[in-house]
């Protein structure tokens, strides 16, 4: 069961709500055993774009639909000069590495964690809808630095809606660095989340990094009690 999600982190409905996803119970597809993975974290060690690996969790057809927010914590430790793309918190509908989901031309929501050219990693939401690629501007990151993200889809926004990613320095998200948003083309629902995936068109750039904390606005304990007991605190935090 969900509920809305307008939360802020650190209150008492973020601390007795909102369960972290398990990545012990998500799929892994790691053909070069790339991959750690504990509950809370899944880690990627010099993840090539010559090989295929994802970690992800079937939700259900149009699990993903209308308004959301989803919360992550992700960090990049090292890059290749020449260009590389992993895809973390990625939306869609088909199990496939990111290369191969373009290719089919698959309509997939993801954040893109890249590096380039010797200089520091940076951070851009993309969507695939409709047969095209779209990219949002991006955001410079450091290596071995922490990043508390924020992504937001409001659907009341454009036409198709408009997808939110918010970056912050700290883990209660009070100190906002940036915020990054995405016109969507599509009004698209979601089966699938992944935490990690590769992006295998053939070359060797490789990346190391890890993604913790996601949790993508489920509830835990009863459904009816948790609900009751939304409400009441809802009405306090006010």
């Amino acid at each position: 069961m969900s509920i809305p999600l307008s939360f802020k982190s650190g209150s008492l409905l973020d601390t007795i709500f909102m369960a972290l996803e398990d990545f012990t119970s998500y799929t892994e597809v790691d053909t070069n055993n790339r991959l750690t993975i504990i509950s809370s974290r899944v880690a990627w060690a010099a993840l090539g774009d010559d090989e295929t690996a994802y970690l992800y969790k079937d939700k259900g057809a149009n699990f993903f639909d209308g308004n959301f927010t989803h919360l992550l914590t992700m960090q990049i430790a090292t890059g290749s000069d020449s260009s590389t793309w992993k895809g973390t918190w990625l939306l869609a509908n088909v199990v496939d590495d990111l290369f191969q989901l373009e290719s089919d031309a698959e309509n997939l929501l993801t954040i893109l964690l890249e590096t380039s050219g010797g200089g520091n990693p940076y951070i851009r939401l993309y969507e695939q809808a409709a047969g095209g690629g779209y990219f949002s501007s991006q955001y410079t990151l450091s290596f071995d630095t922490p990043y508390y993200l924020k992504v937001v889809r409001d659907e009341a926004v454009g036409t198709n809606g408009t997808l939110y990613l918010y970056m912050y320095s700290d883990a209660d998200r009070a100190t906002l660095l940036d915020t990054l948003e995405l016109t969507l083309n599509a009004k698209n629902d979601f089966r699938y989340i992944y935490a990690i995936n590769s992006r295998n068109d053939g070359s060797a750039q490789e990346q190391t990094g890890f993604v913790e904390n996601l949790e993508i606005g489920e509830i835990k304990g009863s459904p009816i009690m948790a609900q009751r007991m939304y409400r009441h605190i809802e009405r306090m935090e006010r």
